[in-house]
């Protein structure tokens, strides 16, 4: 699992830590980012549900190195 950072733009809503599955090697980024926004989306309206607000003012996707991509469980360096 992956722990992801956002901020709301709009409300009070201090930094929020949301825990998402890791993207597997052949998963598109595309769909991953789309299943990450609906789990932030979702999280932001049970803290607060009377926010209007339609973007955040930060998200933070955890990157180990140049090698792995975007949302994926970082690659040991014996290349496992």
């Amino acid at each position: 699992m992956l722990q992801v950072l956002y901020k709301c733009g709009l409300c009070d809503l201090p930094e929020r830590r949301v825990t998402v599955p890791h993207r597997k090697e052949n998963e598109d980024i595309r769909g991953w980012m789309d299943e990450l926004t609906m789990r932030l989306m979702r999280d932001h309206f049970d803290q607060r549900p009377l926010c209007k607000g339609r973007q955040f003012e930060y998200v933070k996707i955890p990157v180990t190195d140049d090698e792995t991509g975007i949302g994926m469980v970082p690659r040991r360096k014996d290349g496992n």
